[in-house]
């Protein structure tokens, strides 16, 4: 009969890159990726940071600026502004 796992917290993936960040002082990226089963992408992977604070300002901006504006309309005024 199926059973699930306990989860940890953590995704596997984030255990296995931090275990190759620390296993690369010792042998290459490659090799240890290899012996983890990970692809070395997802060890150089660094995740961008995000400006969905400065976009949702802009939205608000615009919205005050024309209240009768649809989200289509609201849509297409953001690239103009930069």
């Amino acid at each position: 009969m199926w059973q699930e796992k306990p989860r940890t917290g953590r995704a596997l993936g984030d255990v296995k890159r931090d275990l190759a960040r620390q296993l690369t002082a010792m042998a290459p990226a490659r090799m240890v990726c290899r012996v983890l089963e990970s692809a070395p992408s997802s060890y150089y992977y660094t995740s961008q940071p995000t400006d969905d604070l400065i976009v949702l300002g802009e939205i608000e901006q615009v919205q005050a600026a024309h209240p009768t504006y649809s989200y289509r309309r609201l849509t297409a005024k953001l690239p103009r502004r930069g």
